[in-house]
């Protein structure tokens, strides 16, 4: 028995309308700030475990405003397909040495 499921994402249906992201194309609007830091590495256990590595002392701070809209049905209600997000991230050194 084959099956034809339209969905881009699990839970795949037949219809797709199930799918928790629609299918592309996706476009978006909004901005997006990247700032480079440097960190502290002497409490670097208390956030890096050591057995995935220690700080470097690199980083940067991703900060995004933005929108989505696929088939343009976000824009009736747009508070669905906006939303904000501030990623840190960390350059850690592995235990053998490598980034």
């Amino acid at each position: 028995m084959s099956h034809e499921f339209e969905s881009f994402t699990a839970p795949f249906t037949s219809s797709g309308r199930s799918s928790i992201v629609p299918s592309p194309p996706w476009h978006y609007a909004g901005w997006l700030m990247n700032v480079s830091m440097r960190c502290d590495t002497v409490n670097s256990a208390a956030v890096v475990q050591p057995a995935i590595g220690c700080l470097t002392g690199n980083g940067c701070i991703h900060f995004a405003d933005w929108q989505a809209t696929t088939n343009g049905s976000e824009l009736l209600d747009p508070v669905y397909a906006q939303y904000r997000e501030t990623i840190v991230i960390v350059e850690i050194e592995r235990p053998d040495g490598t980034l």
